[in-house]
């Protein structure tokens, strides 16, 4: 079996695992961008205000990894309390290079806060809202064809998006009056040229922030990471996508890291700064 049809199949168990469990080009340009937020773990804890940039997409000639997804059911229109007043909405907007948004809010009761955000078909979406005792509830849902990914629900959710378009993200609060923190992660997948195991990737991390990959592998393969920049520190984290098993923290400030994969599935790798911002090179290697 080749290298490449090893990678396919690493990626495929990746999101068949990932959609059971839940969740580049060699230059990032400026439509590959989307959110960013502080990363203090790897799930990132501390958040901070909502900042400016442009979508993520894939370059024309790339096509997302294989899909092993089914489309939502035709329960086409989410239910919310028809008492809930919703407020007029808000887009997400995010800082170029990064993957990550974070919004802290406070809310009514009896009202829901609306955020818009475009996300490309393909790629996949990771929302969590915080509380999430039972007091707010979360709505997702196509803004064109109405498809539902989420429905009252307050669970931490990853989708695989079905198609490109908006999509409508509603904090509703159906008692009183709650502060909340509402996190959005879109990663960028990392695709391999055609008879090559490497990829480069020139990227951006903002200030305090963290940017984020996907990549396909499988169990056996060595998975191997280098990242660089010009004299800014920054360190690499690793976690399984569909299991978030921590395989490599921020906090060990590694810059250059390999491990023989435990698990074919998706990976997601991180770079990580807690300082100034800055461009960073980071390289991605699988080996059988």
């Amino acid at each position: 079996m080749s290298k490449r049809t090893k990678l396919w199949l690493g990626i495929f168990w990746g999101m068949l695992l990932a959609g059971c469990g839940g969740p580049a080009t060699s230059v990032l340009l400026p439509e590959n961008q989307v959110g960013t937020i502080v990363a203090l773990t790897g799930e990132a804890m501390t958040v901070q205000a909502i900042v400016e940039g442009t979508r993520q997409a894939l370059q024309p000639s790339e096509t997302p990894p294989p899909t092993a997804f089914t489309l939502p059911t035709a329960a086409a229109t989410a239910t919310q309390p028809s008492s809930v007043y919703v407020e007029a909405s808000n887009r997400i907007r995010f800082e170029a290079g990064g993957t990550r948004s974070s919004i802290s809010q406070s809310i009514g009761g009896n009202m829901a806060h609306e955020y818009l955000i475009k996300v490309m078909a393909g790629q996949w979406m990771k929302v969590n809202l915080s509380p999430a005792a039972g007091a707010l509830t979360l709505e997702i849902r196509g803004v064109t064809d109405g498809v539902v990914l989420q429905s009252n629900d307050t669970q931490l959710g990853a989708y695989m998006i079905p198609s490109t378009q908006d999509y409508s993200i509603k904090v509703i609060s159906p008692g009183g009056s709650h502060t909340y923190t509402l996190n959005v992660m879109v990663p960028a997948w990392v695709t391999f040229d055609s008879g090559s195991n490497s990829k480069t990737i020139y990227g951006h991390v903002g200030a305090n922030n963290t940017v984020d990959y996907l990549v396909g592998a499988s169990y056996g393969q060595t998975l191997s990471l280098n990242v660089s920049t010009a004299g800014v520190q920054v360190a690499l984290s690793v976690l399984g996508w569909s299991t978030g098993e921590p395989y490599l923290r921020y906090v060990a400030e590694a810059t250059n890291w390999s491990m023989v994969l435990p698990a074919s599935q998706t990976y997601q790798v991180s770079v990580v700064t807690i300082g100034p911002a800055t461009d960073f090179t980071l390289v991605i290697t699988i080996t059988n």
